[in-house]
């Protein structure tokens, strides 16, 4: 009795097993980035029916951008939105946002202690894009009256003063004394923490380092924009940028995480593992790769547990076919 049972239903429970386990692979992979922030500023920003988008342009030093083509291209951008009449809704509102970022390394000092550290220059909004959690005060704003304010990371401000409560306190950056606007806790999420690394951080207004006279590259640029048509945020920023192909590489990060992306990645696998340009990604967009890994690995799983549930549904409806075929002989 048992073994009839097993023959008649065994099958059955099988691919209902398959089915449940690939809801629950869905489930996860839908939640899979749910912890990266830095990829959805597009629906923190959104606001009333107008749809909008995130992209970022990753930019080699070779491609040489300087904060007058930032300039350029904000208004490129500008225009484009004016020209099919998108305008922002009061005295004060923005229709869009913006930020660009670079990386390099250099000393930062107190009376007591110095450390070499990685350099984030920031402008525009990027906290808005990249909010980190506070130990103590607050991150600086593109709209700050002042430039000489910084951000130090947990380690920073420990090495520099032995605690997290320095907001106010003073260091030295280049000749120039900063007042430390707040400090940044570590990322929460696994893969940003990792990416993150433990080097010493420090944000600061790319105008500062810039009236210093240090030459930072820029080599991250992102906006949030109103996307009219699928892709038109992409080619709109693209467009305005007007670099070289080899000097850069866009992503759209509204949106990267879905299925059909996932499913997409797939094939992509070496060439994502073997990276033989000279784009170099930011912390952040390395903990997103790695997250889109993981989707796309989730994507595969999924399908596999389809292929049971089809093939079975497939035969079954094969012997039903075949049966009825047989008693309408007889």
């Amino acid at each position: 009795m048992k073994r009839i049972f097993c023959k008649k239903y065994g099958s059955r429970w099988a691919a209902a097993l398959c089915i449940i386990l690939c809801a629950a692979t869905l489930l996860i992979h839908k939640n899979t980035a749910a912890g990266l922030e830095s990829q959805t500023a597009a629906e923190r920003w959104q606001a009333g029916d107008l749809q909008y988008t995130q992209v970022t342009a990753f930019i080699s030093e070779d491609g040489a951008v300087t904060a007058e083509d930032i300039m350029s291209a904000r208004e490129g951008i500008e225009n484009t939105l004016a020209s099919l009449g998108l305008e922002a809704e009061g005295e004060n509102a923005r229709l869009w946002l913006d930020a660009y970022s670079g990386e390099l390394s250099l000393t930062v000092s107190t009376d007591y202690n110095e450390q070499t550290v990685r350099v984030i220059a920031t402008d525009g909004d990027f906290f808005f894009l990249h909010p980190p959690d506070m130990e103590s005060g607050w991150y600086y704003s593109g709209s700050d009256t002042t430039d000489a304010t910084v951000v130090l990371d947990v380690y920073l401000a420990w090495a520099l003063f032995g605690g997290t409560d320095v907001a106010g306190k003073t260091v030295e950056l280049g000749g120039a004394l900063c007042t430390v606007a707040g400090v940044a806790s570590l990322p929460a999420d696994e893969r940003e923490l990792s990416a993150y690394g433990s080097e010493y951080t420090l944000y600061v207004p790319y105008s500062l380092l810039e009236r210093r006279g240090y030459d930072v590259p820029i080599t991250c640029y992102e906006v949030v924009l109103p996307e009219v048509t699928s892709g038109y945020g992409l080619d709109t920023v693209e467009t305005a940028l007007g670099l070289s192909d080899g000097d850069y590489e866009m992503r759209t990060n509204t949106g990267r995480f879905g299925i059909t992306n996932s499913l997409a990645l797939l094939g992509q696998f070496s060439q994502r593992v073997q990276r033989l340009g000279r784009i170099y990604y930011p912390w952040w967009e390395n903990a997103a790769r790695a997250a889109e890994n993981q989707c796309a690995l989730l994507a595969a799983l999924a399908c596999a547990l389809t292929i049971y549930p089809l093939l079975f549904t497939a035969v079954t409806g094969v012997r039903a076919a075949v049966r009825r075929k047989r008693s309408k002989g007889r």
